[in-house]
Protein backbone atom coordinates (compact mmCIF):
# COMPACT_ATOMS: atom_id res chain seq x y z
CA UNK A 1 0.00 0.00 0.00
CA UNK A 2 0.99 3.26 -1.31
CA UNK A 3 0.91 5.88 1.39
CA UNK A 4 -1.33 8.86 1.38
CA UNK A 5 -0.37 12.33 2.13
CA UNK A 6 -3.44 14.07 3.78
CA UNK A 7 -4.47 16.66 5.42
CA UNK A 8 -6.45 17.21 8.65
CA UNK A 9 -9.38 19.42 9.67
CA UNK A 10 -7.10 21.87 10.44
CA UNK A 11 -4.75 21.84 7.80
CA UNK A 12 -1.91 19.77 9.40
CA UNK A 13 -0.40 17.15 7.23
CA UNK A 14 -0.28 13.71 8.03
CA UNK A 15 0.15 10.70 6.24
CA UNK A 16 -1.51 7.19 6.53
CA UNK A 17 0.87 4.40 5.67
CA UNK A 18 1.60 0.56 6.78
CA UNK A 19 3.65 0.25 10.14
CA UNK A 20 7.32 -0.60 9.93
CA UNK A 21 8.74 -2.14 13.10
CA UNK A 22 10.69 1.42 13.54
CA UNK A 23 6.83 2.64 15.05
CA UNK A 24 6.45 -0.10 17.11
CA UNK A 25 7.20 1.87 20.57
CA UNK A 26 4.93 4.68 18.89
CA UNK A 27 1.94 2.25 18.06
CA UNK A 28 2.19 0.71 21.97
CA UNK A 29 2.21 4.05 24.09
CA UNK A 30 -0.84 5.36 21.64
CA UNK A 31 -2.04 2.09 22.20
CA UNK A 32 -1.37 2.45 26.01
CA UNK A 33 -2.96 6.22 26.10
CA UNK A 34 -5.92 5.09 24.34
CA UNK A 35 -6.63 2.34 26.16
CA UNK A 36 -6.35 3.73 29.78
CA UNK A 37 -9.07 6.44 28.92
CA UNK A 38 -11.27 3.07 29.24
CA UNK A 39 -14.57 4.27 26.75
CA UNK A 40 -12.35 3.54 23.66
CA UNK A 41 -10.85 0.15 23.65
CA UNK A 42 -11.33 -3.21 25.75
CA UNK A 43 -8.21 -3.24 27.20
CA UNK A 44 -6.90 -0.76 29.82
CA UNK A 45 -3.19 -1.59 28.90
CA UNK A 46 -1.14 -2.89 26.28
CA UNK A 47 0.05 -6.63 27.29
CA UNK A 48 1.94 -6.76 23.73
CA UNK A 49 5.59 -6.33 24.10
CA UNK A 50 7.97 -4.57 21.95
CA UNK A 51 9.58 -7.46 20.42
CA UNK A 52 6.05 -9.70 19.72
CA UNK A 53 4.40 -6.19 18.32
CA UNK A 54 7.71 -5.68 16.03
CA UNK A 55 7.70 -9.52 15.06
CA UNK A 56 3.99 -9.11 14.13
CA UNK A 57 4.59 -5.73 11.84
CA UNK A 58 7.20 -7.98 10.06
CA UNK A 59 4.90 -10.72 9.42
CA UNK A 60 1.91 -8.46 7.54
CA UNK A 61 0.92 -9.86 4.12
CA UNK A 62 -2.66 -11.38 3.13
CA UNK A 63 -4.25 -11.77 6.62
CA UNK A 64 -3.12 -8.99 9.01
CA UNK A 65 -2.21 -5.23 8.22
CA UNK A 66 -1.35 -2.36 10.53
CA UNK A 67 -1.94 0.48 9.33
CA UNK A 68 -0.95 3.87 10.94
CA UNK A 69 -1.62 7.96 10.92
CA UNK A 70 1.75 9.68 11.17
CA UNK A 71 2.11 13.53 11.83
CA UNK A 72 5.59 14.39 10.52
CA UNK A 73 6.41 16.88 13.30
CA UNK A 74 4.86 14.79 15.82
CA UNK A 75 4.72 10.99 15.17
CA UNK A 76 2.02 8.33 15.41
CA UNK A 77 -1.20 10.01 16.59
CA UNK A 78 -3.32 6.55 15.39
CA UNK A 79 -3.41 2.75 14.48
CA UNK A 80 -5.71 0.46 12.52
CA UNK A 81 -5.12 -3.14 12.76
CA UNK A 82 -6.97 -5.30 10.78
CA UNK A 83 -7.23 -9.09 11.01
CA UNK A 84 -8.56 -11.91 8.49
CA UNK A 85 -10.54 -14.61 9.46
CA UNK A 86 -8.26 -17.66 10.03
CA UNK A 87 -10.45 -20.35 8.96
CA UNK A 88 -11.56 -21.83 5.41
CA UNK A 89 -15.16 -20.45 6.58
CA UNK A 90 -14.18 -16.98 8.04
CA UNK A 91 -11.48 -16.01 5.48
CA UNK A 92 -13.62 -13.67 3.20
CA UNK A 93 -13.95 -11.78 6.60
CA UNK A 94 -12.08 -9.59 8.89
CA UNK A 95 -12.60 -7.61 11.94
CA UNK A 96 -10.58 -4.38 12.64
CA UNK A 97 -9.77 -1.92 15.45
CA UNK A 98 -8.77 1.90 15.49
CA UNK A 99 -7.29 3.95 17.80
CA UNK A 100 -6.45 7.84 17.78
CA UNK A 101 -4.56 9.98 20.78
CA UNK A 102 -7.28 12.29 22.35
CA UNK A 103 -6.10 15.48 20.55
CA UNK A 104 -6.48 14.00 17.02
CA UNK A 105 -10.35 12.96 17.24
CA UNK A 106 -12.89 14.88 15.34
CA UNK A 107 -9.70 16.17 12.98
CA UNK A 108 -10.89 13.31 9.70
CA UNK A 109 -7.93 11.50 10.34
CA UNK A 110 -9.75 8.08 11.00
CA UNK A 111 -11.54 7.79 7.77
CA UNK A 112 -8.81 7.73 5.19
CA UNK A 113 -7.31 4.96 8.39
CA UNK A 114 -10.72 3.31 7.75
CA UNK A 115 -10.90 3.82 3.75
CA UNK A 116 -7.47 2.69 3.63
CA UNK A 117 -8.15 -1.02 5.08
CA UNK A 118 -11.10 -1.41 3.65
CA UNK A 119 -9.19 -0.92 0.50
CA UNK A 120 -6.58 -3.38 1.43
CA UNK A 121 -9.42 -6.46 2.56
CA UNK A 122 -10.81 -5.82 -1.40
CA UNK A 123 -7.67 -6.22 -2.66
CA UNK A 124 -7.75 -9.25 -0.51
CA UNK A 125 -10.91 -11.02 -1.36
CA UNK A 126 -12.85 -10.55 2.06
CA UNK A 127 -16.34 -9.60 1.19
CA UNK A 128 -17.02 -8.31 4.57
CA UNK A 129 -15.27 -6.39 7.79
CA UNK A 130 -16.65 -6.01 11.43
CA UNK A 131 -15.72 -3.98 14.61
CA UNK A 132 -16.61 -4.07 17.77
CA UNK A 133 -17.69 -0.75 19.63
CA UNK A 134 -18.62 -0.11 23.20
CA UNK A 135 -22.35 1.29 23.84
CA UNK A 136 -20.50 4.16 25.65
CA UNK A 137 -18.49 5.24 22.84
CA UNK A 138 -21.36 7.40 20.90
CA UNK A 139 -18.87 9.08 18.54
CA UNK A 140 -17.67 5.59 17.37
CA UNK A 141 -21.06 4.36 16.96
CA UNK A 142 -21.85 7.39 14.51
CA UNK A 143 -18.29 7.64 13.11
CA UNK A 144 -18.88 4.19 11.61
CA UNK A 145 -22.58 4.16 10.77
CA UNK A 146 -21.72 7.40 8.70
CA UNK A 147 -19.01 5.07 7.02
CA UNK A 148 -21.60 3.22 6.10
CA UNK A 149 -21.34 0.31 8.72
CA UNK A 150 -24.50 -1.08 10.51
CA UNK A 151 -25.37 -2.79 14.24
CA UNK A 152 -25.31 -6.00 13.55
CA UNK A 153 -25.52 -7.66 17.39
CA UNK A 154 -25.67 -6.28 20.67
CA UNK A 155 -24.46 -8.06 23.56
CA UNK A 156 -25.87 -6.49 26.83
CA UNK A 157 -23.76 -5.70 29.67
CA UNK A 158 -20.84 -7.49 28.11
CA UNK A 159 -18.30 -5.61 30.34
CA UNK A 160 -18.58 -3.64 33.57
CA UNK A 161 -16.95 -0.30 34.13
CA UNK A 162 -16.75 1.58 37.25
CA UNK A 163 -19.92 -0.64 38.74
CA UNK A 164 -21.84 -0.26 35.21
CA UNK A 165 -22.78 -2.47 31.88
CA UNK A 166 -21.89 -1.73 29.52
CA UNK A 167 -22.50 -3.28 26.11
CA UNK A 168 -20.67 -4.45 23.66
CA UNK A 169 -21.97 -3.50 20.00
CA UNK A 170 -21.05 -5.19 16.88
CA UNK A 171 -20.91 -3.65 13.22
CA UNK A 172 -20.46 -5.04 9.91
CA UNK A 173 -19.66 -3.63 6.51
CA UNK A 174 -20.24 -5.94 3.71
CA UNK A 175 -17.78 -4.78 0.72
Amino acid sequence: MDPLNMKDRRGEPFIVRQATPDDTESILVQMDIVGREQTYMLHDTVTRSVENQKQTIRHMGENYLLLVAEVPAIGVVGSLEIVRGTFRKSQFTATFGMALLPAWRGRGIGQPLVESAEHWARIQGIRKISIAVLGINDNALRFYHRLGYTEEARLPRQYWLDNEPIDEIWLGKFL
